[in-house]
């Protein structure tokens, strides 16, 4: 197959993005749920939800309470929704082959294509999707992405197995280099969409906030245009800030209570590299939180 990429007109980049927010509408998350504290009636649907599912899910993972009820609180706790959703995705992991993916060999994909830990950062707009697309990825990045999401689960599973309380991460895309070319082709937007969709259908309530920084100011207007098309949940969900360093560090306090200054020098605070995910999987997937001095 030829894939011929001729100028990028404005009305193809509004369908672009039009595609990305109908893969977020569907996020409907609740930045105030906190997963380890319910209400009696909601901790009664937790323990009918969990006999019901129990002989039905394949991992022992699967079986914990901080597990289960992800599924519920992403449906408002109706058992019924959440049953469905929740056969879905194990239906969807067995055709994936998920619970081997940590497996295959994704070194083509590792060291160019980074995910890194200080929140949860994903320097997307250093990923050449062009570059993937032509050379038939297109759907293996789609499968990198799953496999990604997949290990943030593997890590922070780990994590509350050694104390941590930790349910959630915030994510943060880091998208200073996104360019036309590159990253809104007609065959990128899928790859874009599934970095989201995904994430709700298959990993729900994974990531507290989707935070979107540095974003070029040509797609800032395109982002005020299609907020308010938007459910209230969703747009309490996703945060895009532009290239005002200052500004986005100020308000990554205030509203997600995380200190830029601590972040790495990449983005622009004074802290250490995070570490990325090559070196957390030699660590048998554990990663410990740093401790503040």
């Amino acid at each position: 197959m030829t894939f011929k990429f001729s100028s990028f007109s404005f009305l193809d980049y509004m369908l672009c993005m039009l595609l990305i927010q109908s893969a977020i509408i569907k996020a409907e998350y609740n930045e105030d749920e906190i997963d380890l504290i319910l209400t009696s009636t909601q901790k009664e649907r937790l323990d009918k939800f969990k006999q019901l599912m129990g002989p039905q899910l394949p991992q022992d993972y699967m079986k914990e309470d901080i597990y289960l009820v992800k599924w519920l609180k992403v449906n408002d706790f109706d058992i019924p929704s959440a049953t469905r959703m929740l056969l879905d995705n194990i239906a969807w992991r067995k055709e994936n082959r998920m619970d081997k993916i940590l497996e295959e060999d994704w070194s083509d994909l590792n060291d160019e294509y980074k995910f890194v830990i200080e929140a949860a950062v994903a320097y997307v707009g250093d990923w050449d999707l062009r570059k993937l697309v032509i050379a038939g990825k297109g759907r293996r990045v789609m499968r990198y992405v799953d496999k990604l999401y997949e290990e943030s689960n593997k890590i922070l599973r780990n994590m509350q197995g050694g104390g941590s309380n930790s349910t959630r991460a915030n994510l943060i895309l880091e998208v200073s280099r996104f360019n036309v070319r590159q990253h809104f082709c007609p065959g990128c937007a899928p790859i874009l969409g599934h970095l989201v969709s995904t994430l709700h259908r298959h990993f729900p309530l994974t990531v507290n906030f989707l935070i979107v920084l540095n974003t070029p100011q040509l797609a800032l207007p395109i982002w005020d245009f299609v907020k308010p098309l938007m459910p209230k949940k969703s747009q309490e969900f996703v945060f895009i800030y532009g290239t005002n360093q200052n500004e986005w560090h100020k308000a990554l306090w205030e509203k997600h209570r995380i200190d830029a200054n601590k972040m790495s020098r990449a983005l622009g605070g004074e802290g250490q590299d995070g570490l990325d995910f090559n070196t957390i999987a030699d660590n048998n997937h554990y990663y410990q939180c740093p401790t503040t001095p």
